[in-house]
């Protein structure tokens, strides 16, 4: 299936915004797991220096983007309407 690049820039910014709620949410929950009482006592006796690292994944299907893709088709064709697509 071929893609624009204006198709792709959407396809990314959508996908971004959806991110966000997912991103914060995922993000709160790992906190709510590592920060335990025992954690807040080590880092905040710890050098204001000291380095704290944590990663998570986000998992998306396909489907994400084939949605994302057939919506803007969609809307494209109904803007074009009998008149087709722009010479």
């Amino acid at each position: 299936m071929k893609v624009t690049k204006a198709e792709r820039e959407a396809i990314i910014k959508e996908l971004a915004e959806r991110m966000k709620d997912i991103v914060f949410q995922t993000a709160e929950q790992k906190f709510q797991k590592v920060i335990t009482p025992r954690f807040l006592e080590t880092i905040l006796k710890a050098t204001d220096d000291t380095p704290f690292a944590m990663s998570f994944t986000i998992t998306m299907v396909s489907g994400d983007f084939k949605q994302v893709l057939g919506r803007m088709r969609r809307a494209e064709r109904e803007e074009w309407g009998k008149e087709g697509p722009p010479a």
